[in-house]
């Protein structure tokens, strides 16, 4: 009976455990999904804040360590003395790295999830490409891959921090891809 007590006793504190980490991992997937709600509404620094967070974790979860397989924040020198910030530099073997630009507005896509009428769902979808089309543009612009010292790819990776947007925009509009190719 003793022994049947304290089994009974393991079992449930241990039960009590996994229900605290369960409580745990509730609060934190309502925290990101608040985080996520004020990023896609927020200012546009919101919206790059985030957007370099999820960055770092599909980074990290790929098993990339900040420092050594990548950097954040880099603050590069032109040659006119005008400073770069990329977002990531990603070190590749060989030498080579790639820079990742992960600053994206979600506004007009948040307003195409929620519309409640297809003229309102139209509209918004229509800025939402517009945006992804601006960014393409502006980031080309940039020419990150032209930094001082860096053995950087012919291009820039341009990160979007949520999938369904990118989808929607290149099933929208696929030239969007060859217009980011032209622009590196």
């Amino acid at each position: 009976v003793q022994e049947s007590f304290g089994q009974e006793a393991r079992e449930r504190h241990t039960l009590a455990h996994e229900i605290r980490n369960l409580q745990q991992l509730n609060a934190q997937m309502a925290q990101e999904a608040l985080n996520l709600t004020k990023a896609l509404k927020g200012d546009n620094k919101t919206q790059g804040n985030w957007g370099e967070v999820v960055l770092t974790r599909v980074l990290e979860a790929s098993g990339l360590r900040e420092g050594y397989e990548y950097q954040t924040q880099v603050s590069i020198e032109t040659d006119n003395r005008s400073r770069m910030q990329p977002d990531v530099i990603v070190r590749l073997p060989q030498g080579k790295d790639v820079v990742i630009d992960a600053k994206m507005t979600l506004v007009a896509y948040e307003r195409y999830f929620n519309a409640e009428d297809d003229y309102t769902r139209e509209v918004a979808l229509q800025e939402h490409l517009a945006s992804v089309r601006n960014h393409i543009r502006l980031l080309g612009r940039k020419d990150y891959q032209q930094l001082p010292g860096l053995r950087s790819l012919d291009y820039v990776l341009m990160f979007i921090p949520v999938e369904p947007a990118f989808l929607l925009a290149i099933d929208r509009q696929p030239e969007l891809i060859s217009e980011a190719l032209q622009n590196n």
